[in-house]
């Protein structure tokens, strides 16, 4: 079966594409607002007391972030306010992680591209080498 031939065309395209995803991406690094590694939750619990009305069903609520910044896992108690405010920075710490995951697919798939542009003109180059040499 014959070989086909190589486009390097589509590749030079979504090249560029992913280029400018990269850049997008690390411009999303680049910004200046506080990240929090952690997120807030709402637990619910019964304190086990017989005569506490979360024994009939109605449990005792407190918001708290769990915090994981030091390595190791830490909830604090968060007020409403509080807990408003961290929202922002736990959801764009979490969304920065799912694009650093994107980013290493990128650059894997930016390498696989570079390496077929690469053998394309590597060819090109020994077509030139045999060219050059029945002159």
């Amino acid at each position: 079966m014959p070989r086909t031939r190589y486009e390097p065309g589509p590749d030079r395209q979504r090249l560029n594409e992913i280029l400018g995803e990269i850049a997008r991406i690390a411009g999303l690094f680049c910004e200046h607002d506080p990240l929090v590694h952690g997120v807030t939750k709402l637990f619910r619990r019964r304190c086990g007391k017989p005569t506490c009305r979360c024994r009939k069903g109605s449990p005792h609520e407190t918001l708290v972030l769990v915090d994981r910044s030091s390595g190791s896992r830490k909830v604090r108690k968060v007020s409403r306010p509080q807990q408003r405010a961290l929202r922002g920075p736990t959801q764009a710490y979490r969304r920065l992680k799912r694009l650093r995951v994107r980013l290493g697919e990128l650059h894997r798939e930016v390498l696989k591209i570079g390496d077929r542009l690469c053998r394309f003109r590597l060819r090109a180059g020994e077509e030139l080498l045999l060219r050059l040499r029945m002159r």
